[in-house]
């Protein structure tokens, strides 16, 4: 008698613990969206500019075809809401400009167009620029699955397009920077194609 009650308390407080586990556990899960929304919210407030913008940056394209890394020089334009242009300065001239849901780009004086949602990894990944400079965390949590980490002065915020469809072109971004803004986009495309962006601080597009 004395074993069968040893027994069905040991039992007990074996249950007792995965039960507090299991608490836990839920506790834990449901607590930590709301860590990450209180830390995007932080690197939303550091990344919003006002427009017109403009960063200088630096660019390498890493692809499996290429015996080197093509390395791009220019600047970043933000004019306003859904108006972005990157311009490459070196090694070749070239303006690649969103504006009303259009998409230009023009190069040896000829200039090519077409709409924004004829690429949907395209699109995504606007809206992910977009969403920053704008400080829209509805408009990047519609688009993506992500997670933070780092502090003020050094973090980092991970994006994964929730459509498969685009993810199959565009793997991920990765933003890092600290209390002055975004310092540098790691992009992970198909086919082992990434790109790293490197930019420098923000001046007007004034100057």
């Amino acid at each position: 008698m004395i074993m069968t009650v040893k027994l069905e308390q040991t039992d007990q407080a074996s249950g007792l613990r995965r039960l507090c586990a299991a608490i836990l556990l839920a506790a834990l899960l449901v607590a930590a969206p709301v860590a990450s929304s209180i830390e995007l919210s932080t690197i939303l407030d550091i990344s919003h500019v006002s427009p017109p913008a403009r960063v200088p940056f630096r660019e390498e394209r890493h692809n499996p075809m290429f015996e080197s890394p093509l390395l791009l020089e220019g600047y970043l334009e933000y004019l306003g809401p859904g108006s972005l242009s990157k311009v490459i300065e070196s090694p070749f001239k070239e303006v690649f400009s969103i504006e009303a849901g259009q998409i230009s780009m023009t190069r040896d004086g000829e200039t090519r167009r077409l709409p924004v949602k004829r690429s949907r990894s395209l699109e995504t990944m606007l809206s992910a620029f977009e969403a920053l400079l704008s400080g829209d965390a509805h408009r990047l949590e519609s688009v993506f699955d992500y997670t933070v980490s780092g502090e003020t002065s050094n973090w980092t915020i991970e994006l994964r397009p929730k459509s498969r469809q685009v993810s199959k072109q565009l793997s991920s971004l990765r933003l890092s920077g600290d209390d002055a803004g975004v310092s540098k986009i790691f992009i992970d495309l198909a086919d082992g194609e990434w790109h790293v962006i490197n930019i420098q601080h923000e001046v007007s597009a004034d100057d």
